[in-house]
C-alpha cells in the first residue's frame, strides 16, 4: 500500500529463511539481542499477523496522505 500510494514498483530482494536463522545462530553468542530481534524478524516474515478490525480509519488512506500532504 505504501508503494501504491507513491505510484513506485516495490524492488524487494529474496532473503531465504535458512539464512535468517543462520545469521540469527552466529549472531546469538556476540549479540544475543541482534539475534533475537533477527529470530523474530523471520517469524514476522513468515507467519500472518492479522488482528480483528476495529475503527473506520484505513491504512491506505493514511499512507496516501502522508504521500501527498497537500492534498490532505
Amino acid at each position: 500500500m505504501a508503494f501504491a500510494a507513491l505510484g513506485k514498483r516495490p524492488f524487494m530482494i529474496p532473503f531465504p529463511l535458512w539464512m535468517a536463522r543462520a545469521c540469527a545462530a552466529g549472531t546469538l553468542p556476540y549479540n544475543a539481542r541482534a539475534a533475537h530481534f533477527t529470530r523474530f524478524a523471520a517469524h514476522v516474515m513468515t507467519h500472518d499477523c492479522l488482528a480483528p478490525r476495529l475503527g473506520t480509519l484505513r491504512l491506505e488512506n493514511r499512507f496516501r496522505a502522508y504521500a501527498n500532504p497537500a492534498t490532505s
